[in-house]
């Protein structure tokens, strides 16, 4: 299988064992190009077929009026659980709201075939619920201004037997944007982010050091049992996004991470 997403172009894989996540595949070829090439642009064969089944999936789930226009698709991770069964999680805007979620872009987990075939439109895994996750109030999208939230970056892990789906929130433009996490007993969910309401929990900005932290990955370091995060942030100049790796910690409240780290 991993010859077969090699092969794919996906760099963004993982998969499940008994004492946490492997990385695999880290091939020149991003999966965001390879498998958002599947939602956009003009395709033939398993990637238009993946394009329309995402898209038909949500005209079915979505189906009131106000509810059709929206078709922002973001493939962003594909996962393979204990029982080699592999998943998408990606990010798709919604526009519909309650007290409890709030209209923008959030997570999609869905079951999968093959690399370019979905077993069905799957369900959703996280919505926005929370004052910084906001990317932007008045936000022109659709035709109309919303008050649009964001969740995107998938990383899902698996660590004592429950799914922890690690996301970035919020603007990625300014120091709103960090990363958090939702966590279920089964790799479709349900999953729960609660806990989060006053900020992210696992990164976030440090101020005049470095801006807005998020789009990570969770990889295991060469000694077989400390996870890192991957992930990028803007310096404090906000000219450049650089990559910073640090040490995630497995903590009684959940991973947390004591970086930000940074260097004068």
């Amino acid at each position: 299988m991993f010859d077969e997403l090699r092969r794919a172009g996906v760099s963004h894989a993982r998969r499940f064992e008994p004492d946490g996540v492997v990385a695999v595949g880290a091939v020149p070829e991003s999966l965001g190009r390879v498998l958002a090439d599947a939602v956009v642009g003009d395709l033939t064969g398993d990637r238009l077929r993946l394009r329309e089944e995402l898209r038909d999936g949500q005209a079915r789930e979505h189906a009131a009026p106000q509810n059709r226009a929206h078709s922002s698709v973001g493939i962003q991770s594909v996962t393979q659980d204990d029982d080699g069964r592999w998943y998408l999680f990606y990010a798709r805007d919604f526009l519909d709201s309650s007290n409890n979620v709030r209209p923008g872009t959030a997570l999609m987990v869905a079951p999968m075939k093959s690399m370019t075939e979905l077993q069905d439109e799957g369900r959703t895994a996280l919505r926005a619920r929370s004052n910084w996750q906001r990317f932007r109030a008045n936000r022109l999208m659709y035709g109309r201004n919303w008050d649009w939230h964001t969740l995107e970056g998938p990383c899902v892990c698996k660590h004592d037997g429950r799914y922890y789906c690690f996301y970035s929130g919020g603007c990625w433009q300014n120091d709103s944007y960090g990363v958090d996490y939702g966590v279920a007993d089964h790799i479709m969910g349900p999953y729960s982010d609660a806990g989060n309401e006053s900020g992210p929990r696992v990164l976030k900005t440090v101020p005049n050091h470095v801006i807005g932290p998020g789009h990570n990955s969770i990889i295991r370091g060469p000694d077989g049992e400390t996870d890192y995060i991957v992930y990028h942030a803007w310096d404090k100049q906000m000219k450049l996004r650089r990559m910073f790796i640090d040490e995630l910690s497995w903590t009684s409240d959940g991973p947390r991470c004591q970086g930000p780290t940074y260097t004068e």
